[in-house]
């Protein structure tokens, strides 16, 4: 009897797992989260824009986010502010020039030379009036610093919930495929005991 409760509460926790797995996925999948960055930016009023793998970039006014740009591509791309408040985006062999409300300005074959000219480093960013901004990772958590006459603080921080579906995510895939290979040794093992 022992036996069958267990096996029930065992049987509970793997579809709890799983669905909180499922419902972790949906989320990234739905563009609601983000695992990574495709770079960040500041403009000249001192406004964050960060780069979303969902093809969005973010513009944050401290921790608030104000508004939201399409990037004007759902695959991975690279970005910076140019002088004049200029959005330049580079997404494989295209480029484009927005404003800082996304509006394309213009389109041109990319120019990467061009865009690591402003953006040497991709985990940092200087300011024309000298402040710097760097990307940090603490434990896979995403943080941007900002730096001003040695004063250190912190621009963002990867939200919780997004940190959380990353662990998930991460911990639950390595957890699938170690069973799956359990698996097979297991039932490759079972037939070479028939053979035998």
């Amino acid at each position: 009897m022992k036996t069958k409760k267990y096996q029930l509460l065992g049987l509970f926790f793997t579809f709890g797992i799983v669905a909180i797995y499922l419902v972790s996925l949906a989320s990234l999948l739905i563009g609601n989260h983000t695992l990574s960055y495709s770079g960040f930016a500041v403009d000249s009023k001192g406004y964050l824009y960060i780069g979303f793998d969902s093809g969005k970039i973010k513009v944050f006014d401290g921790q608030q986010p104000i508004k939201a740009l399409s990037a004007q591509t759902s695959r991975g791309y690279e970005f910076t502010i140019l002088e004049g408040d200029i959005l330049y985006v580079v997404c494989g062999d295209r480029a484009y020039n927005l404003d800082l409300d996304g509006h394309v300005l213009k389109r041109f074959d990319s120019n990467y030379e061009r865009l690591y000219k402003f953006r040497p480093k991709d985990s940092e960013f200087v300011c024309e009036n000298g402040i710097t901004y760097k990307m940090h990772w603490n434990f896979g958590r995403t943080k941007i610093t900002k730096t001003e006459n040695d004063n250190k603080t912190t621009a963002y921080i990867m939200p919780l919930t997004d940190y959380c579906i990353k662990i998930i995510l991460i911990v639950g895939t390595v957890t699938w495929v170690t069973v799956v290979l359990k698996l097979i040794i297991y039932t490759r093992g079972k037939q070479g005991n028939v053979l035998s």
